[in-house]
This record gives structure tokens, sequence and C-alpha cells, in this order.
């Protein structure tokens, strides 16, 4: 079983930005994916 899931204040204001912009509802999964995006290239 992997650890849980720690987001920081940077990682909700992305995932709230991605859904205030979304033109249709996302799931938990694109959102998962979307983060994991930003946290790879967060991180160079």
């Amino acid at each position: 079983m992997s650890a849980p899931i720690q987001l920081n204040d940077e990682d909700v204001a992305y995932l709230l930005t991605l859904l205030r912009n979304a033109t249709q509802p996302m799931t938990t999964q694109q959102l998962i994916d979307a983060l994991r995006r930003q946290s790879d290239q967060s991180r160079g």
C-alpha cells in the first residue's frame, strides 16, 4: 500500500486553477495525472 498523498498549498492552487479553467468536468484520475505532470516539471 502506498503512502497517503499530501498536497501543499501550491498543489491545491494548481488543482483549483485546473478545475476553474476546465471546459468540462474532470475525473479524479485526470486531476491526479495533471498533478503528477506538474510535479515532474517543477522538479526539473
